[in-house]
């Protein structure tokens, strides 16, 4: 962690360093490139799916309680576009996944979830 200051009289600003294994970098490139609602949308709907997703993977996972529970490995993963295509949603740039969005069934290209 460190602090910084863009500019003499602005607000200093925190940053996070973060080093991942390049195993995960697909994973944890898709959840510092979204913002938070839409990490959380993509989240619920891999949960859906009976899926994990976090930065540090996707992983089986079932309904235990209010949460989910993993049941086997992280995926083995190569992109961002791997994560997509294995949730049944449609490929998003990084600049789509601020503000307004729309997750969208691939082959429909109707939306999953629209914020």
């Amino acid at each position: 962690m460190g602090v910084a200051r863009v500019r003499e009289g602005t607000p200093l600003r925190r940053i996070d360093i973060k080093v991942y294994p390049e195993l995960l970098e697909a994973s944890a490139l898709l959840h510092f490139t979204g913002s938070g609602k839409f990490n959380r949308s993509l989240s619920r709907l891999a949960n859906q799916a009976g899926w994990i997703l976090s930065e540090l993977g996707l992983k089986p996972g079932e309904k235990q309680g209010d949460g989910m529970k993993g049941t086997g490995p992280y995926v083995p993963l190569r992109s961002e576009c791997e994560i997509f295509a294995r949730l049944g949603v449609a490929w998003c740039e990084p600049r789509e996944r601020e503000g307004k969005f729309s997750l969208l069934h691939p082959q429909s290209g109707r939306p999953w979830f629209e914020s």
